[in-house]
């Protein structure tokens, strides 16, 4: 009975904790746009723009290729994957700092709300100076890149199968199936590990950060000056302490995500749908067309901004509830 109660009074908990995040987060448009800057540095805009760009042919796909690295020549291979590294790495180092920059901002405001104040057990958050904002972002990007080791070598792997792949299905097609589906069915096994390598990396990262954002904001139970590899450390024990909880409550969060993400983002595509055969008719209806071109780029556009404003607003609620969690 004693344990029913408890679970009952965690349960009743959690939901006034949930209750308070949604409070805060919906009355900070704020947090909206810090949410969708978050979003854009970890690679969700191109996982929302990836329904509306057109994959090359592969034909198209040989061309741009080249006949030398279809032609298996190692020191043309080998500019091409230096190249793509590279712009790889810039564009995580850049991703990686802001949305360090996109974690201060929004944590400081949370703990900073009222509304917050039973959630971190009537705590009040230190000033930072700019000293110390600046050393937290930096401490952010370690936590983050260490957390992303695995899915880097997982995203390696999969480029070297990719790499093989791509050519061998452009020399040889294997069947009449598109190339796209050849592909990921041919490189199944290292997508899987990078999906579950980001997905732990995700929970991961997100435990640490919020450890050593505690500490430096003065509201950790303990005391004593956190480092990186000690929040790091402290997240690891923890996810494998309750899987279990752990798994939930970030699933929990993605649900929150998808459900004010996907609808929108479904009129999106139709939309774009609608954009393309507009804009692609032939010029005999063009007085036709015209009028239902602007309505429709119109509603494109407002769609767009709609579906930015929704993730930006989904993953603010997953930072908040990520924030609260790490109080309890």
């Amino acid at each position: 009975m004693a344990v029913a109660v408890r679970g009952g009074e965690g349960r009743l908990a959690w939901r006034t904790t949930a209750s308070t995040v949604f409070a805060i987060v919906l009355a900070r448009p704020e947090l909206w746009l810090i949410g969708a800057l978050s979003m854009i540095a970890r690679g969700g805009l191109l996982l929302l723009t990836a329904p509306l760009v057109t994959l090359p042919s592969p034909v198209g796909l040989g061309v741009l290729l080249g006949p030398e690295v279809l032609g298996g020549s190692t020191a043309a291979l080998g500019e091409l994957v230096v190249g793509a590294v590279a712009g790889a790495a810039a564009l995580l180092l850049g991703g990686l700092v802001l949305a360090a920059s996109a974690d201060l901002m929004a944590y400081e405001r949370f703990v900073r709300d009222p509304e917050s104040l039973e959630v971190r057990a009537g705590r009040e958050p230190r000033r930072l100076s700019p000293r110390c904002r600046l050393s937290t972002v930096f401490s952010l990007v370690g936590i983050q890149a260490v957390a992303l080791v695995p899915a880097i070598v997982a995203a390696v792997v999969l480029g070297e199968w990719a790499a093989v792949l791509i050519r061998g299905e452009l020399l040889s097609p294997s069947s009449e199936v598109p190339l796209l589906a050849r592909l990921a069915f041919g490189a199944r096994e290292p997508i899987v590990a990078l999906i579950m390598a980001l997905l732990v990396a995700e929970i991961v990262g997100s435990i640490a950060s919020r450890h050593l954002l505690a500490s430096r904001f003065g509201l950790a139970r303990d005391r004593r000056p956190v480092t990186e590899a000690r929040s790091l450390r402290m997240a690891v024990v923890q996810a494998l302490a309750a899987p279990v909880l752990v798994a939930s409550r970030s699933a929990g969060a993605w649900l929150i995500a998808g459900l004010l993400v996907l609808p929108v983002a479904g009129a999106l595509v139709i939309a774009w749908g609608e954009v393309r055969r507009l804009y692609l008719a032939p010029v005999v209806l063009e007085a036709e067309v015209g009028g239902a071109r602007l309505l429709i780029t119109l509603a494109f556009a407002s769609l767009w901004i709609a579906v930015m404003l929704m993730a930006g607003l989904a993953s603010a609620i997953r930072g908040a509830l990520a924030t609260a969690a790490s109080f309890r």
